[in-house]
């Protein structure tokens, strides 16, 4: 199966664009959410979106990705995926 991101796991994020402008172009919009929820740390992708948002009429979402922008972004977690220790459940 393709590990590339789908637009319906990112339709919540279109939703609210389309929300506010049913006339954008929605490939450009799946292109944008694609790229950010492939990469969530990529401040171009970001800021780039955001000015595109913002001439679309789009401020909702352009001040979501604003506040991402002034530190509140997502980062990527390298920390383990599992505890170091394995717990016992029957014994607590």
């Amino acid at each position: 199966m393709d590990s590339q991101t789908r637009p319906s796991q990112v339709a919540q994020e279109i939703a609210t664009v389309l929300d506010e402008n049913l006339d954008v172009p929605v490939a450009r919009l799946v292109e944008f959410e694609r790229a950010l929820a492939e990469n969530p740390t990529d401040r171009a992708v970001r800021q780039v979106y955001r000015d595109w948002l913002l001439e679309q009429g789009c401020t909702r979402r352009a001040q979501q990705l604003e506040q991402d922008l002034h530190g509140q972004e997502a980062t990527e977690y390298t920390g383990p995926v599992r505890p170091a220790h394995s717990m016992n459940w029957a014994e607590l």
